[in-house]
């Protein structure tokens, strides 16, 4: 493993895609998991539509959203094969054609490539939210049975496929390759195995609960079990729940990690709730990340709303895990007793992504719809008056064109609320795009229900905040919120994200009702000015304290101790007369939260640039606190200052981002980012140029 890489389609890559497909056609081959890419005369059109048809929104009515990639061989960076993700599946693709389609160039064949492209893309859905992925193959293709049973694949029946006259092989794999078991004697050759792996090593050993000093491994499983309860916890330590991690697919022991359910002054300071290890020949697999969201849930079983992760700052590969389950940084602290710099964390057990609704799901709406046992589901566009899920995922893609509403309706948006940690269907939510007399006096745009089991919890506002991160994506700057006068808990979630009260009116039942506006812009961009010296300096510490990493969009801020000399400076670059040399004529702003008037962000844009040779820093320029991130914000500061610039009289802005920075690119991307090349820079830096057509 780690031959290879999956990259979204790219258009660097299409001299090889070309070569690729030339040498498919010699083998007069059909090339699968390749959307369709022999139809297009222009590759580069190609590139362009499998980049859009990653949005449902955008996806043409015979097919499914699904992300295409290329197979990259990491040491040459050659392209060796293509690879589809599907990320819903319609009748035919649940009988016949699954999640999953591949293919390998045949000179590169029997390499274990198809292996570990599987293996990556599998991975990708868990990130997609996928919990199993089905993927099938034809019955006489016995290298593709191979590759999927290698990869955990359980075959679930062989159905004939009319279309081809071929029996068709039907796989599930889910996509978590762990679990997580109580210590056990089952495991306990296991447990000495991976006590000896570790003797070895000169690292620390805090996350293997005392596995050091017991000889005994029986006295060891007794004295965590002990732990478990804290009654039966030594005075010193606090209570704790000890997991082994088993990977599935062989029942080997690849990990330990631990949950302590309570924090003493020394754990909370440096230390917090989760400690955990992987066995040095399993690690970069990507196990740590699973590991810890898998403990993440059991947590929220336990009753902890949120726990504390914490690992030294030079451990690079903990911090990106921590932050990919969400991990957000509270601070940095200095430990004493290590002499390191401890970066701690903060992750919330009860995080939440609204995901269109799919068949993957088919169980769990049932489910939902029977919990609610009502005539009526609130945002449920009629999921009460369905037994069969596929036909009302069938209504709900009628209900998001205009065209083909009955007159009087309006476009609709349907999405689940599911919790990341189980990827459980916890709420519903549904936007109209548009409203008509009724809806704009009794209904608004906006509705969305919790499951009666999941309330209380705080899940209602963050699906109201996600759902108004989604309604600006479609231009809908403000939007209309109505709940009855009696529901003091819908006012009150309402009210905290913002809403405004226009009035109140009785509707056609001669209910009171209350009718709130909402600005979907949660930000707003301001001039740099000494109200907020004081956030420009603990916005500047913030970024000091990461080792001094540059501050994106600040126009030098890093360089500045007195925040008004930065301040005098921002503004000579404002005006030609005075501009310093060197420099080009540049827009600055701060990014501020409107509901409590927080800075969270820097932006800027310059305008004009030098593009002969390749420019590296192009028009835009942007950075969150570290505090803010994974909230949505970086989209809509790029919307924002886009604008900015859009005013100014540009037409188009060149934005960059390393190769690397994975999330920047899908920001970018999301707001219509065409990728020109990529470039390296003179600190030998791959970045990738982005054009935005304003």
């Amino acid at each position: 493993m780690g031959n290879i890489k999956l990259v979204r389609a790219e258009i660097v890559y299409l001299n090889q895609l070309e070569n690729l497909i030339k040498e498919f056609i010699e083998n007069k081959e059909q090339i699968h998991g390749a959307s369709g890419v022999t139809e297009y005369k222009n590759l580069v059109n190609w590139v362009i539509d499998v980049r859009n048809f990653e949005e449902k929104e955008k996806v043409p009515d015979e097919l499914v959203p699904a992300i295409q990639y290329y197979a990259i061989r990491e040491s040459d960076d050659k392209l060796i094969g293509l690879i589809n993700l599907r990320l819903e599946l319609n009748n035919y693709l649940l009988n016949f054609g699954g999640h999953i389609g591949y293919s390998v160039l045949p000179s590169e064949r029997k390499k274990g490539y198809a292996t570990e492209m599987l293996s990556l893309v599998v991975d990708e859905a868990r990130k997609e939210g996928l919990s199993k992925v089905l993927i099938t193959c034809d019955e006489n293709n016995i290298g593709s049975r191979k590759t999927i049973e290698a990869n955990g694949g359980v075959l679930e029946d062989v159905r004939y496929d009319p279309y081809d006259g071929e029996n068709t092989w039907r796989y599930w794999i889910e996509t978590n390759q762990l679990m997580l078991v109580k210590p056990n004697l089952a495991y306990i050759d296991q447990i000495q195995e991976y006590k000896n792996e570790f003797i070895k090593l000169p690292e620390g050993t805090g996350s293997l609960c005392w596995l050091m000093q017991y000889e005994d491994l029986q006295g060891w499983i007794d004295f965590v079990t002990d732990l478990e309860e804290k009654d039966t916890t030594p005075e010193e330590l606090v209570p704790t729940k000890q997991y082994l991690t088993i990977r599935k697919s062989d029942n080997k022991l690849v990990g330990l990690i631990n949950l302590r359910l309570e924090l003493n002054e020394y754990l909370e300071n440096f230390i917090g709730n989760i400690g955990y290890s992987v066995l040095p020949e399993e690690r970069r697999k990507g196990y740590a990340k699973e590991m810890l969201n898998l403990v993440v849930d059991e947590a929220r079983k336990e009753g902890l709303s949120k726990v504390l992760i914490t690992c030294d700052e030079s451990n690079i590969g903990s911090r990106k895990t921590i932050e990919a389950n969400d991990g957000m940084l509270e601070d940095v602290r200095y430990d004493p007793y290590d002499g390191e710099n401890t970066w701690r964390y903060w992750i919330d057990t009860n995080l939440i992504a609204l995901v269109k609704p799919s068949l993957e799901y088919k169980e769990q709406l049932l489910e939902y719809k029977n919990e609610y046992d009502a005539p009526y589901i609130v945002a449920g566009s009629r999921l009460q008056d369905y037994d069969d899920m596929e036909m009302w995922i069938e209504y709900l893609k009628t209900q998001e064109d205009f065209n083909v509403l009955n007159q009087g309706r309006v476009p609709s948006l349907e999405y689940l609320a599911v919790r990341k940690s189980d990827k459980k269907i916890i709420g519903l939510v549904n936007i109209r795009l548009q409203l008509n007399d009724y809806l704009e006096k009794y209904i608004g745009h906006i509705g969305y229900s919790v499951s009666p089991s999941e309330r209380r919890k705080g899940y209602a506002s963050k699906i109201l905040e996600q759902t108004l991160s989604i309604a600006n994506s479609y231009d809908l700057k403000r939007v209309l919120l109505v709940c009855d006068d009696d529901n003091l808990a819908s006012a009150k979630t309402i009210e905290k994200n913002n809403g405004i009260l226009e009035n109140k009116i009785f509707n056609e039942d001669n209910i009171l009702q209350r009718r709130y506006w909402l600005d979907t812009d949660q930000v707003m961009l301001v001039k740099p000015s000494t109200a907020y010296i004081d956030q420009i300096f603990r916005y500047k510490a913030e970024y000091d304290a990461l080792d001094g990493e540059t501050i994106d969009g600040s126009s030098k801020l890093n360089s500045y101790e007195d925040i008004n000399e930065w301040l005098s400076y921002i503004e000579s670059l404002d005006d030609e007369h005075i501009l310093p040399l060197g420099q080009v004529p540049r827009k600055q702003f701060l990014v501020i939260r409107k509901k409590d008037n927080n800075l969270i962000g820097l932006c800027n844009f310059r305008t004009r640039i030098n593009i002969e040779g390749g420019n590296f820093l192009g028009h835009v320029g942007y950075s969150v606190s570290p505090l803010e991130r994974q909230k949505g914000y970086a989209s809509q500061i790029l919307k924002l200052i886009n604008e900015k610039a859009s005013d100014y009289g540009l037409e188009k802005v060149l934005i960059t981002c390393t190769d690397d920075n994975i999330a920047s690119a899908r920001t970018i991307e999301k707001n219509g980012g065409i990728l020109e090349n990529k470039l390296i820079d003179s600190e030998n830096t791959l970045i990738r140029r982005y054009w935005i057509y304003l």
